[in-house]
C-alpha cells in the first residue's frame, strides 16, 4: 500500500487573464469566473476528470482556445455515461486511454465487460490490453475498499501523515502573500509611470507574480480538496463497522479516484491519495 514551478507568462495558456493593447496582462472576467468554478468544484470533492467533463459539457473553452480539458493524468478526453461510477476513471497503462463499459456478445454468450478504447477502435496491433469482466473489476474495487477497512489503524495513520504533509506545503508562496506583494508593486509601478520612468522591470514582475498567484490558488485548491477527501475517508473508516458486501456505485463515486488495469493486477487509487494493489 502506497501513499500516493516558475514559468514565463503566456496569456494564451493563462486562465483568468488576457493582454491589453499594450501587451500587459489584465483580468479576463469570463475566464476568471471559470477559475472560480474550477476552484469551487474541486473543494466540493469533484475530481479533475469530473470537472473537465462538466466544463466540456457546458461548451467552455480552455485558456488556449481549445474545446477539451486535459488533466495531467489523461492522454485523451472521452466522455461516457456518468451513470456508472467507473466510467472515465478506469485506465490502460499501455496506451494511456480509458476503459469503456461494453455489452459483450461472444459466440452467443452475453456479458458486461470493460475494454480499452484504443483496442476497441484500432485493434490489438495498437494496444493489447486485456478485456475485463465487469464482475471482476467491481470485485477488485470492493476488495481494496475492504482492505482499508481491515487495516484501519495503519490506514488512519497514513491519512494523518498525508494531512501533515499537506499542511507543511502551505508556505510563504500562498496566494495571500503573493497578493500583498502584488499590491505593493502595482503602487510602485503607478508612481514610476506618473514620473515617466522605466517601469518595465516592475511590470514584468507583476505579470510573473500574477501567474504565481494563479498557481498558488490552484495548489491551495488541491490541498483543501485533498484534506476534505482525507477527512471523508476517515469518516468512512470510522462509520463502517464491517466489510462492504456488495458493489456500491455511490460508495465508489465517493472514495475512488482512478483504477489502472495491468495484466496481472489492478491498481486502485483512492481520492484520499492512497493506492492499493489487487492481484488479478
Amino acid at each position: 500500500m502506497d501513499s500516493k514551478g516558475e514559468v514565463q507568462v503566456n496569456h494564451n495558456r493563462f486562465l483568468g487573464y488576457t493582454k491589453d493593447e499594450d501587451g500587459h496582462l489584465i483580468i479576463e472576467p469570463t475566464e476568471a469566473e471559470v477559475v472560480k468554478r474550477i476552484y469551487r468544484e474541486y473543494l466540493e470533492g469533484d475530481s479533475l476528470l469530473q470537472i473537465g467533463r462538466g466544463l466540456e459539457a457546458d461548451g467552455i473553452l480552455t485558456a488556449a482556445g481549445k474545446a477539451k480539458w486535459h488533466p495531467e493524468t489523461q492522454r485523451k478526453k472521452r466522455v461516457y455515461s456518468s451513470k456508472y461510477a467507473l466510467s472515465s476513471i478506469v485506465y490502460c497503462p499501455k496506451c494511456g486511454d480509458i476503459y469503456r463499459r461494453i455489452a459483450w456478445n461472444n459466440r452467443g454468450k452475453h456479458s458486461i465487460v470493460w475494454r480499452c478504447c484504443t483496442r476497441v477502435e484500432h485493434g490489438p496491433e495498437k494496444c493489447d490490453a486485456p478485456t475485463i469482466q465487469e464482475s471482476e473489476l467491481q470485485a477488485a474495487v470492493i476488495q481494496d475498499i475492504n482492505q482499508t477497512l481491515g487495516d484501519k489503524d495503519s490506514v488512519i495513520t497514513a491519512l494523518q501523515e498525508n494531512v501533515e504533509t499537506v499542511i507543511l506545503q502551505e508556505d510563504e508562496s500562498s496566494a495571500e502573500n503573493i497578493e500583498a506583494r502584488l499590491e505593493a508593486l502595482q503602487k510602485e509601478l503607478l508612481k514610476l509611470a506618473n514620473f515617466k520612468k522605466d517601469y518595465n522591470g516592475i511590470a514584468d514582475e507583476i505579470h510573473r507574480l500574477r501567474e504565481l498567484k494563479q498557481n498558488a490558488l490552484a495548489k491551495s485548491a488541491e490541498r483543501e480538496g485533498l484534506k476534505k477527501r482525507i477527512a471523508e475517508m476517515r469518516e468512512f473508516l470510522d462509520s463502517q463497522p464491517t466489510e462492504v458486501l456488495e458493489y456500491d456505485e455511490q460508495l465508489v463515486r465517493r472514495l475512488i479516484e482512478k483504477v489502472t488495469v495491468y495484466d496481472e493486477r489492478f491498481e486502485v487509487e483512492f481520492k484520499s491519495g492512497m493506492t492499493v494493489d489487487e492481484e488479478r
